[in-house]
Protein backbone atom coordinates (compact mmCIF):
# COMPACT_ATOMS: atom_id res chain seq x y z
CA UNK A 1 0.00 0.00 0.00
CA UNK A 2 1.33 3.21 -0.94
CA UNK A 3 2.53 5.39 2.42
CA UNK A 4 1.15 8.96 1.05
CA UNK A 5 -0.48 11.75 3.35
CA UNK A 6 -2.40 14.83 1.60
CA UNK A 7 -2.46 18.06 2.77
CA UNK A 8 -4.53 21.12 2.23
CA UNK A 9 -3.05 24.29 0.51
CA UNK A 10 -4.66 27.50 2.18
CA UNK A 11 -5.29 29.19 -1.08
CA UNK A 12 -8.45 27.09 -1.23
CA UNK A 13 -9.65 28.70 1.73
CA UNK A 14 -8.84 32.56 0.75
CA UNK A 15 -5.43 31.80 2.74
CA UNK A 16 -6.63 32.27 6.54
CA UNK A 17 -4.84 33.06 9.34
CA UNK A 18 -5.39 34.52 13.29
CA UNK A 19 -8.67 34.06 14.08
CA UNK A 20 -9.63 31.47 10.86
CA UNK A 21 -7.23 29.63 11.38
CA UNK A 22 -9.04 26.83 13.88
CA UNK A 23 -11.97 27.03 11.20
CA UNK A 24 -9.33 26.01 8.45
CA UNK A 25 -7.37 23.50 10.71
CA UNK A 26 -11.16 22.45 11.41
CA UNK A 27 -12.50 21.58 8.11
CA UNK A 28 -9.08 20.53 6.47
CA UNK A 29 -9.74 17.75 9.31
CA UNK A 30 -12.95 17.15 7.98
CA UNK A 31 -12.22 16.65 4.52
CA UNK A 32 -9.64 13.87 5.71
CA UNK A 33 -6.57 15.20 5.03
CA UNK A 34 -3.37 15.06 7.45
CA UNK A 35 -1.44 18.07 7.00
CA UNK A 36 -1.75 21.67 6.35
CA UNK A 37 0.49 24.01 3.49
CA UNK A 38 0.69 27.65 3.05
CA UNK A 39 2.44 30.55 2.34
CA UNK A 40 5.71 31.59 4.50
CA UNK A 41 5.17 35.39 3.46
CA UNK A 42 1.46 37.19 3.25
CA UNK A 43 -1.20 34.60 5.33
CA UNK A 44 1.07 32.80 7.61
CA UNK A 45 4.18 35.47 8.37
CA UNK A 46 3.20 36.22 10.99
CA UNK A 47 3.72 32.68 12.81
CA UNK A 48 7.33 32.55 11.10
CA UNK A 49 8.28 34.50 14.65
CA UNK A 50 5.66 33.19 16.99
CA UNK A 51 6.15 29.58 16.49
CA UNK A 52 3.80 28.44 19.36
CA UNK A 53 0.92 30.75 17.75
CA UNK A 54 0.72 28.09 15.12
CA UNK A 55 1.49 25.06 16.90
CA UNK A 56 -1.46 25.10 19.61
CA UNK A 57 -4.06 24.98 16.90
CA UNK A 58 -2.46 22.41 14.87
CA UNK A 59 -1.77 20.16 17.50
CA UNK A 60 -5.27 20.62 18.75
CA UNK A 61 -6.86 19.10 15.48
CA UNK A 62 -3.90 16.47 14.96
CA UNK A 63 -2.53 18.10 11.69
CA UNK A 64 0.99 18.60 10.31
CA UNK A 65 3.17 21.07 8.55
CA UNK A 66 3.52 19.58 5.34
CA UNK A 67 4.98 22.35 3.31
CA UNK A 68 5.88 26.08 3.12
CA UNK A 69 5.27 28.03 -0.04
CA UNK A 70 8.24 31.34 -0.44
CA UNK A 71 8.91 33.86 -3.59
CA UNK A 72 12.44 33.50 -4.55
CA UNK A 73 14.42 36.67 -3.86
CA UNK A 74 17.44 37.53 -1.90
CA UNK A 75 16.67 37.90 1.67
CA UNK A 76 18.48 35.20 2.90
CA UNK A 77 18.00 36.00 6.43
CA UNK A 78 13.86 35.17 5.79
CA UNK A 79 15.17 32.45 4.31
CA UNK A 80 16.88 30.98 7.71
CA UNK A 81 14.55 32.08 9.90
CA UNK A 82 11.43 30.43 7.61
CA UNK A 83 13.64 27.32 7.67
CA UNK A 84 14.17 27.52 11.23
CA UNK A 85 10.39 27.80 11.72
CA UNK A 86 9.83 24.91 9.95
CA UNK A 87 12.43 22.95 11.23
CA UNK A 88 10.25 22.90 14.74
CA UNK A 89 7.38 21.08 12.50
CA UNK A 90 9.52 18.78 11.20
CA UNK A 91 8.30 19.96 7.47
CA UNK A 92 10.75 19.60 4.98
CA UNK A 93 9.35 21.13 2.15
CA UNK A 94 10.35 24.47 1.12
CA UNK A 95 8.28 25.20 -2.19
CA UNK A 96 9.96 28.27 -4.26
CA UNK A 97 8.09 30.19 -6.52
CA UNK A 98 9.95 32.17 -9.02
CA UNK A 99 10.15 35.61 -10.63
CA UNK A 100 10.30 37.97 -7.67
CA UNK A 101 13.48 39.88 -7.43
CA UNK A 102 14.74 38.51 -10.81
CA UNK A 103 14.31 38.83 -14.32
CA UNK A 104 11.02 36.67 -15.15
CA UNK A 105 12.55 35.03 -17.80
CA UNK A 106 15.85 35.29 -16.53
CA UNK A 107 15.80 31.34 -15.53
CA UNK A 108 19.66 31.05 -15.35
CA UNK A 109 19.74 34.09 -12.76
CA UNK A 110 16.92 32.30 -10.89
CA UNK A 111 18.73 29.79 -10.78
CA UNK A 112 22.03 30.87 -9.01
CA UNK A 113 19.66 32.84 -6.23
CA UNK A 114 18.10 29.18 -5.84
CA UNK A 115 21.22 27.55 -5.04
CA UNK A 116 22.00 29.80 -2.42
CA UNK A 117 18.23 28.97 -0.48
CA UNK A 118 18.45 25.41 -1.49
CA UNK A 119 22.22 25.52 0.63
CA UNK A 120 20.30 27.24 3.15
CA UNK A 121 17.42 25.23 3.54
CA UNK A 122 19.61 22.29 3.81
CA UNK A 123 21.19 23.55 7.05
CA UNK A 124 17.88 22.94 8.83
CA UNK A 125 17.06 19.44 7.27
CA UNK A 126 14.69 20.99 4.83
CA UNK A 127 14.63 20.70 0.77
CA UNK A 128 14.16 23.63 -1.09
CA UNK A 129 11.91 22.64 -4.67
CA UNK A 130 11.05 24.41 -7.24
CA UNK A 131 7.48 25.28 -8.20
CA UNK A 132 6.55 25.51 -11.69
CA UNK A 133 3.91 28.21 -12.44
CA UNK A 134 4.21 31.32 -10.79
CA UNK A 135 5.43 32.49 -14.31
CA UNK A 136 3.75 29.97 -16.25
CA UNK A 137 6.54 28.14 -16.84
CA UNK A 138 7.09 25.85 -20.36
CA UNK A 139 8.59 22.26 -19.65
CA UNK A 140 11.71 24.17 -21.93
CA UNK A 141 11.43 26.75 -19.04
CA UNK A 142 11.57 24.34 -16.38
CA UNK A 143 14.38 22.54 -18.06
CA UNK A 144 16.51 25.26 -18.30
CA UNK A 145 15.99 26.28 -14.34
CA UNK A 146 16.81 22.83 -13.47
CA UNK A 147 19.89 22.26 -15.86
CA UNK A 148 21.15 24.97 -14.01
CA UNK A 149 20.57 24.68 -10.28
CA UNK A 150 22.78 22.35 -8.30
CA UNK A 151 20.51 19.30 -8.19
CA UNK A 152 22.06 18.43 -4.67
CA UNK A 153 21.23 21.69 -3.33
CA UNK A 154 17.40 22.65 -4.77
CA UNK A 155 15.08 19.68 -6.27
CA UNK A 156 12.18 19.50 -8.54
CA UNK A 157 8.51 19.35 -8.23
CA UNK A 158 5.27 18.96 -9.98
CA UNK A 159 2.15 21.51 -9.75
CA UNK A 160 0.42 19.06 -12.29
CA UNK A 161 -2.26 21.62 -12.79
CA UNK A 162 0.10 24.13 -14.30
CA UNK A 163 1.80 21.60 -16.06
CA UNK A 164 -1.18 20.67 -17.46
CA UNK A 165 -2.03 24.14 -18.50
CA UNK A 166 1.55 26.15 -19.21
CA UNK A 167 3.51 22.84 -20.61
CA UNK A 168 2.51 23.53 -24.40
CA UNK A 169 5.16 21.92 -25.87
CA UNK A 170 3.13 18.79 -25.76
CA UNK A 171 -0.22 17.43 -25.87
CA UNK A 172 -2.69 18.18 -23.05
CA UNK A 173 -2.48 14.62 -22.14
CA UNK A 174 1.09 14.03 -21.99
CA UNK A 175 2.32 17.35 -20.17
CA UNK A 176 2.34 15.93 -16.53
CA UNK A 177 3.80 12.58 -17.44
CA UNK A 178 6.64 13.46 -19.47
CA UNK A 179 7.49 15.66 -16.93
CA UNK A 180 7.28 12.95 -14.32
CA UNK A 181 9.01 10.52 -16.06
CA UNK A 182 11.83 13.00 -17.15
CA UNK A 183 12.83 14.55 -13.57
CA UNK A 184 11.91 11.65 -11.15
CA UNK A 185 14.97 10.85 -10.38
CA UNK A 186 14.67 14.93 -8.97
CA UNK A 187 11.43 15.24 -8.16
CA UNK A 188 11.34 15.87 -4.31
CA UNK A 189 7.46 16.68 -4.08
CA UNK A 190 4.00 16.83 -5.79
CA UNK A 191 1.09 19.09 -5.58
CA UNK A 192 -2.57 17.59 -6.97
CA UNK A 193 -4.40 20.59 -8.97
CA UNK A 194 -6.25 20.32 -11.94
CA UNK A 195 -7.39 22.79 -14.66
CA UNK A 196 -10.40 22.86 -17.43
CA UNK A 197 -11.23 25.62 -19.96
CA UNK A 198 -14.16 26.54 -17.88
CA UNK A 199 -13.24 27.01 -14.27
CA UNK A 200 -8.89 26.81 -15.35
CA UNK A 201 -7.11 26.22 -12.26
CA UNK A 202 -10.07 26.75 -9.76
CA UNK A 203 -11.18 23.20 -10.15
CA UNK A 204 -11.28 20.12 -7.68
CA UNK A 205 -8.99 17.55 -8.81
CA UNK A 206 -11.16 14.87 -11.42
CA UNK A 207 -12.55 17.46 -12.94
CA UNK A 208 -10.29 18.91 -15.11
CA UNK A 209 -8.13 17.83 -18.15
CA UNK A 210 -5.45 16.34 -16.57
CA UNK A 211 -4.68 13.26 -17.24
CA UNK A 212 -5.35 11.22 -13.91
CA UNK A 213 -5.61 7.59 -14.73
CA UNK A 214 -1.93 7.81 -16.31
CA UNK A 215 -0.88 9.42 -13.36
CA UNK A 216 -1.95 7.30 -10.89
CA UNK A 217 -1.05 4.40 -12.53
CA UNK A 218 2.58 6.05 -13.13
CA UNK A 219 2.93 6.60 -8.78
CA UNK A 220 2.04 3.08 -8.26
CA UNK A 221 4.69 1.97 -10.62
CA UNK A 222 7.07 4.61 -8.81
CA UNK A 223 5.78 3.44 -5.36
CA UNK A 224 5.56 7.19 -4.34
CA UNK A 225 5.03 7.69 -0.94
CA UNK A 226 5.22 11.16 1.26
CA UNK A 227 3.27 14.30 1.16
CA UNK A 228 1.09 15.61 -1.86
CA UNK A 229 -0.22 18.92 -1.57
CA UNK A 230 -3.68 19.53 -2.66
CA UNK A 231 -4.64 23.09 -3.88
CA UNK A 232 -7.33 24.71 -6.01
CA UNK A 233 -6.91 28.27 -7.03
CA UNK A 234 -9.99 30.93 -7.67
CA UNK A 235 -10.21 32.43 -10.97
CA UNK A 236 -13.79 33.76 -10.80
CA UNK A 237 -14.84 33.03 -6.95
CA UNK A 238 -17.16 29.65 -6.20
CA UNK A 239 -16.27 26.98 -8.48
CA UNK A 240 -19.42 25.82 -9.66
CA UNK A 241 -21.25 27.34 -6.30
CA UNK A 242 -19.14 25.05 -4.04
CA UNK A 243 -17.49 25.67 -0.75
CA UNK A 244 -13.94 25.19 0.19
CA UNK A 245 -14.75 21.83 2.54
CA UNK A 246 -16.48 20.82 -0.37
CA UNK A 247 -14.21 21.29 -3.21
CA UNK A 248 -11.63 19.64 -0.86
CA UNK A 249 -13.38 16.60 -0.23
CA UNK A 250 -14.70 16.17 -4.05
CA UNK A 251 -10.53 16.14 -4.45
CA UNK A 252 -9.88 14.23 -1.62
CA UNK A 253 -12.42 11.14 -2.73
CA UNK A 254 -11.08 11.19 -5.87
CA UNK A 255 -7.75 10.58 -5.31
CA UNK A 256 -8.31 8.53 -2.98
CA UNK A 257 -10.57 6.18 -5.17
CA UNK A 258 -7.65 6.45 -8.04
CA UNK A 259 -4.59 5.52 -5.61
CA UNK A 260 -6.68 2.97 -4.53
CA UNK A 261 -5.86 3.34 -0.36
CA UNK A 262 -7.51 4.84 2.44
CA UNK A 263 -5.47 8.31 3.92
CA UNK A 264 -4.86 7.92 8.00
CA UNK A 265 -3.30 9.84 10.33
CA UNK A 266 0.30 8.76 10.78
CA UNK A 267 1.69 9.52 14.29
CA UNK A 268 5.10 11.05 11.97
CA UNK A 269 5.14 13.33 9.38
CA UNK A 270 5.94 10.94 6.30
CA UNK A 271 9.47 11.20 5.10
CA UNK A 272 11.17 13.85 3.05
CA UNK A 273 12.30 11.45 0.41
CA UNK A 274 9.92 10.20 -2.01
CA UNK A 275 11.20 7.34 -4.33
CA UNK A 276 10.57 4.40 -2.65
CA UNK A 277 11.93 1.16 -3.94
CA UNK A 278 8.84 -0.55 -5.99
CA UNK A 279 6.88 -3.27 -4.26
CA UNK A 280 4.62 -6.49 -5.57
CA UNK A 281 -20.51 24.55 5.72
CA UNK A 282 -18.63 27.24 4.09
CA UNK A 283 -15.39 29.13 5.24
CA UNK A 284 -16.62 32.24 7.24
CA UNK A 285 -14.11 34.77 5.51
CA UNK A 286 -14.99 34.81 2.11
CA UNK A 287 -17.47 32.78 -0.27
CA UNK A 288 -15.54 31.84 -2.54
CA UNK A 289 -13.94 28.47 -3.32
CA UNK A 290 -9.93 29.83 -3.07
CA UNK A 291 -9.24 33.34 -3.79
CA UNK A 292 -5.48 33.37 -5.00
CA UNK A 293 -2.92 35.42 -3.45
CA UNK A 294 -2.16 38.64 -5.57
CA UNK A 295 1.22 37.25 -6.20
CA UNK A 296 0.31 33.82 -7.16
CA UNK A 297 -1.13 32.94 -10.86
Amino acid sequence: MLNIQLAAMTITWANPSNEDLSTFFSEVKTAGYTGVAGFAEGNWETYIDNPDDFRRPLNDYGLSLASLDIKVHRDLDFYRKTCNFMAQFDCKHLVCLGGVDTTVDNYVELADVLNDIGEIALEYGVRAVYHNGRTRETFEDMTTVLTHVDPSKVFAMCDLGHATRDFIEYPVAKRVTHFLKTYWDRIDFIEFKDMSDETELNTPVGEGLTDWETIFAFLKEKNYTGWITVEQNSHQELSKGRSPLECATISRDFIRQGLGIQFTRSPQPPPSLHHAQPTNTPHPQSASCANSLAHYE
